[in-house]
């Protein structure tokens, strides 16, 4: 707002709102399931699909309520299932959708389950702001900013923030191995925990991760070595975090 105010001096501020833009990604390999019992077993619901469905199976949780003794919070009874190839998909899926569609769990419980081929969220980018709009081209982007140096070519110049034992780490494929990351890390100093990022309904890395160390050292090789270096098939992205992690899995 140019020039102007409101009464008690206060300046306003106007900006053009902006729109995250998403698509919908067919995931031909997949298949979706919902209104799974809840007491169903991964071998269950497997044998329930047939077709060389493939393990694991990935169960969607509630983001809400306590964690339950395994560490995991509830099961809604929606899950993804992975076939070999797209035909065995289609073939499965017609197959459910012929027969009576109901599983009976080992418990007694039984249920009639939905299925459809397995779609994602697909990031597109922005659009507003300037009038105009800009794509991300990467799936899975994070809108993570972290502090310091914005040149990605190098770690180097950064202070570390005072207290800051956490690094953001980007630019990760989607089927990053969690435990390969973590070593990679880990080459900088003793971890206090490592958390990839994965997508609730699929399961695949979204794209980035934090890595939490013990102390400020290995926090700073990490930012100092490994931005812009060449591992698990990329080129990372390591950022100081100014929010640590969500949670903390040692």
């Amino acid at each position: 707002y140019p020039g102007g105010g409101l009464g008690g001096g206060r300046k306003l501020s106007v900006k053009r709102a902006t729109t995250k833009n998403y698509a919908r990604e067919s995931q031909p390999r997949k298949l979706f399931l919902r209104h799974l019992p809840l007491s169903v077993t991964d071998a269950e619901v497997l044998q329930f699909v047939g077709h060389g469905a493939e393990k694991p199976v990935i169960r969607i949780r509630a983001k809400g309520g306590a964690p339950g003794p395994d560490g995991e919070r509830p099961f809604v009874g929606c899950a993804v299932v992975v076939l070999p190839t797209g035909d065995a998909a289609v073939r499965a899926l017609a197959a459910l959708r012929a027969g009576p569609g109901v599983l009976v769990a080992a418990s007694g419980e039984r249920s009639h389950v939905e299925a459809e081929v397995s779609s994602r969220r697909v990031w597109e980018g922005v659009s507003g702001g300037d009038g105009g709009s800009w794509a991300a081209g990467r799936q899975g982007r994070s809108d993570f900013k972290g502090g310091g140096d914005k040149n990605p070519a190098h770690g180097g110049g950064e202070a570390r923030p005072e207290g800051c034992l956490t690094v953001w780490v980007g630019g990760l494929p989607k089927d990053t191995d969690e435990g390969r990351a973590r070593a990679v890390m880990a080459v900088c100093g003793p971890l206090a925990s490592f958390r990839l990022i994965r997508d609730p309904y699929e399961g695949d890395c979204k794209g980035f991760a934090f890595a939490e160390f013990q102390a400020g050292e290995g926090a700073e090789a990490a930012v100092e070595r490994l931005n812009g270096a060449a591992r698990l098939g990329t080129k990372l992205k390591v950022r100081y975090a100014t929010d640590k992690p969500r949670a903390n899995h040692k």
